[in-house]
């Protein structure tokens, strides 16, 4: 149902990535800490992050079909982490 749901091809293949008009900042595909500070990914070799350097708005998405039949579960992996100076 879910298209590279780990990001292990390196890449964003089956994700819509968008990025508002004017943002400051993008999304990446990671591997290992070439990153850093970001600890390596939480599963697999590959994981997704975005970068700002100022205010802007990135979203990462992927339409599925869920079938009527389940059950199902969906899980989420979040890292977050604000370096701004107050």
């Amino acid at each position: 149902m879910i298209v590279n749901g780990g990001f292990e091809t390196g890449t964003f293949a089956g994700w819509t990535v968008m990025v508002a008009t004017g943002s400051n900042g993008d999304w990446n595909v990671y591997q290992g800490n070439q990153f850093p500070p970001l600890p390596p990914p939480p599963d697999g070799q590959y994981a997704a992050t975005t970068f700002q350097s100022g205010p802007g708005a990135q979203v990462l998405y992927q339409d599925i079909a869920v079938p009527e039949t389940g059950p199902f579960n969906c899980s989420l992996i979040v890292y977050y982490d604000n370096e701004a100076s107050e």
